[in-house]
């Protein structure tokens, strides 16, 4: 079961930065390759995922179910649809807030199978008791940096802020949005390395269902909608098997800094003065999250990167690109990074190869990925009248938001994983 390299046979030593969604798939897909020898370092004192709700579309179903079957089922028990049966394949309901024409249903994106919403820890909780080996996973290991001997040969050193070190061939970053990994990958001085603001900020709160149908009725309670206008959007869909809703009002428009702080403690008025003129849903949504314990969240992006690895160390999930949640895909597109590597170290058996099935990792996700930043940014421009092409013309919106994700829902993520193969294959 060893794997070939320069002075001994052995295991290939993988070592995961980073115990969140994304870092334990890596694992449970890895966990079946007997020839991957893999640690997962993570920087809390246990597994914990930080904010509410996700929601995960057909790739990200679809993903999961081919790294484990398990893992989709874990999402397929834990996870919500929506809960009326004529709004089951419904992905968003989007509904103008604004102007003469509140109210109104301008758009119901539709996808094949039913979108499913599901509270992160809850989610994470489940994946991790699909880890075989816990003693695999290294608590309160925050990675400094990385090095490695000056020729290039050798083993990385991974260097934790305890003053504790580890051995790896290969490095997975999943650590995300302020990735140390990140930061070997593309240098410290790299323009893209800090992830910068994107001017919106986001106000975010869990209600239990029955305040939420009592406020705004059950339709809207019990499914996913996106009230809309001029510079703000809200976002509610149910989770916790109905108990509870998921809630987060955006204000798009806000702008100017936020320094490093990118969570604080905050007050409703932050946000009542930019929905006076909504629709009763948006002030709905704006009474429901006025709580003593309201956090206001900025929202980050990184600048595009020009590569997702640097030798056989390569960073996945918001480590590689975060993006805005404006299309929901984020999640699944750290699941789809999961995928491919989980894929690709199936066919790596020697340390040698190991950079060259990074190079084609970064060649296959990182133009899919950077595309699904770039239009997540379009639809919250889009849906707040910021896009200078369309603004507040609703006939538009429906345009562009009707088929928009399906490039997203739709791809043949066993094809890309036959085109990574490939890839690899070819580069021997």
């Amino acid at each position: 079961m060893g794997s070939r390299t320069t002075d001994d046979s052995r295991p290939l030593r993988v070592a995961i930065v980073g115990g969140g969604i994304g870092g334990v798939l890596l694992a449970i897909g890895l966990q079946k390759h007997a020839h991957i020898d893999y640690q997962l370092y993570e920087a809390a004192p246990s597994f914990g995922e930080v904010g509410l709700g996700v929601a995960l579309g057909p790739n990200a179903q679809h993903a999961l179910g081919l790294i484990d079957p398990r893992a989709r089922a874990v999402l397929d028990r834990l996870g919500l649809t929506n809960m009326w049966e004529s709004h089951m394949l419904d992905f968003v309901i989007y509904k103008c807030a604004y102007g003469p024409r509140a109210d109104e249903t301008i758009c119901t994106q539709k996808a094949e199978v039913p979108i499913r919403t599901v509270h992160r820890a809850r989610l994470l909780e489940g994946l991790v008791e699909l880890m075989a080996d816990r003693s695999r996973c290294h608590f309160t290991k925050r990675l400094a940096t990385i090095s490695q001997p000056g020729s290039g040969r050798g083993p990385y050193t991974l260097h934790f802020a305890d003053g504790s070190t580890a051995k790896a061939d290969v490095v997975l970053g999943a650590d995300g949005v302020h990735s140390a990994v990140r930061k070997y990958v593309l240098g410290e001085d790299h323009l893209a390395l800090q992830p910068q603001f994107s001017g919106a900020v986001a106000y975010r709160g869990v209600i239990p269902m029955e305040r939420v149908v009592a406020r705004l009725g059950e339709e809207v309670a019990q499914n996913t909608y996106c009230h809309f206008g001029a510079g703000v959007l809200t976002l509610a869909y149910p989770i916790e098997q109905g108990k509870l809703v998921n809630f987060v009002c955006i204000d798009v428009a806000r702008g100017g800094e936020v320094g490093e702080q990118w969570i604080w403690r905050t007050k409703i008025d932050e946000i009542r003065e930019k929905v006076k003129g909504f629709s009763d849903a948006v002030q709905g949504v704006v009474d429901l999250l006025d709580t003593p314990d309201l956090m206001a969240w900025a929202m980050f992006h990184h600048v595009l990167a020009p590569a997702y690895n640097k030798g056989s160390v390569a960073v996945m999930g918001d480590g590689a690109h975060s993006m805005t949640p404006f299309q929901g895909a984020g999640a699944g597109q750290a699941v789809e990074d999961a995928l491919v590597l989980v894929t690709l170290f199936g066919h790596v058996r020697d340390v040698a190869t190991a950079p060259r099935a990074l190079a084609a990792y970064d060649q296959v996700r990182r133009p899919r990925k950077q595309r699904a930043t770039e239009t997540s940014l379009e639809v919250g421009r889009l849906v707040t009248f910021l896009d200078p092409d369309v603004g507040d013309d609703l006939g538009k919106i429906r345009e562009e938001l009707d088929t928009r994700m399906h490039w997203i829902w739709n791809s043949d993520l066993t094809a890309q994983n036959e085109a990574v193969v490939r890839l690899f294959k070819e580069s021997l």
